[in-house]
């Protein structure tokens, strides 16, 4: 701007600051330092931060919208509540569930219709769980096809043994000890009586033949654990039968002595 600051209205205080003042007063208001106009420059921002504040909350309008819908519910409730009208009758306008006849039908002849297509989707098609599932349903609905169905057989339940405890294991064990040791005793004894006979009468002899029988007796009763002692758990199949050999020949001799 040209000429003095003191005449052109740049100095406070000033005659010519006073009557710069007094004449942007009447042109309108405006600034007697020809400074841009302040109001209409944030009118700008105000519209720019506006605009910014609208590009972000649109797109949250679906989300945010039924918050505040539910929002203003709540305090609507609350004030209905406090106002005491919270015992005016309420309007439902939830829409009635359209009715379905085949369903209906279906309910009333088997309660479980639910549950029996609520486990049909567990089942593989085609497997006799899903055929069996299905024939009910099909019959529910008053549907005539059928899936073939496997026939089960059975089987009896077989009573669980029950494990013995730790004393009876000691028991059975203690048990089946004694009876092994009567079953070798009878044995020892069955031997010493056989060489005694042979000594006695003779290899040939009718006693000597029948000790030698109660010999082998108690030697396969032994083995087999007769008396409830152990079993001979290696080879008992093949001595058994040499046993039997033997003792048909002893037989076989002492019916010829007779």
């Amino acid at each position: 701007m040209k000429g003095s600051p003191a005449t052109t209205g740049r100095i406070h205080g000033t005659a010519g600051y006073r009557s710069a003042l007094k004449k942007a007063v009447d042109d309108g208001n405006r600034d007697p330092l020809n400074r841009p106009n302040q109001e209409s420059a944030l009118d700008k921002i105000k519209g720019k931060v506006k605009d910014f504040v609208s590009d972000v909350t649109d797109p949250l309008k679906p989300v945010i919208d039924p918050i505040i819908d539910k929002g203003k519910e709540v305090i609507g409730n609350v004030k209905d509540k406090l106002m005491g009208n919270d015992d005016k009758p309420k309007v439902n306008n939830k829409k009635k569930p359209t009715s379905n006849p085949a369903y209906d039908k279906a309910k009333k002849n088997a309660p479980n219709i639910n549950e029996l297509i609520k486990n049909q989707k567990k089942f593989k098609k085609g497997s006799p769980e899903w055929n069996a599932n299905q024939n009910k349903i099909n019959e529910a609905y008053g549907v005539k096809k059928r899936y073939d169905v496997p026939k089960t057989t059975t089987t009896p339940k077989t009573e669980e043994k029950t494990k013995p405890t730790k004393k009876e294991k000691i028991v059975a064990k203690g048990n089946q000890k004694i009876a092994e040791t009567r079953e070798n005793v009878v044995k020892k004894t069955a031997k010493l009586t056989k060489k005694e006979a042979k000594k006695q009468f003779g290899k040939d002899s009718k006693e000597y033949l029948e000790a030698k029988k109660r010999h082998l007796e108690a030697k396969e009763a032994d083995r087999q654990g007769a008396r409830g002692g152990k079993k001979q758990t290696f080879f008992r199949g093949l001595s058994s039968k040499i046993n039997k050999k033997r003792q048909e020949k002893v037989d076989k001799k002492l019916s010829e002595m007779e």
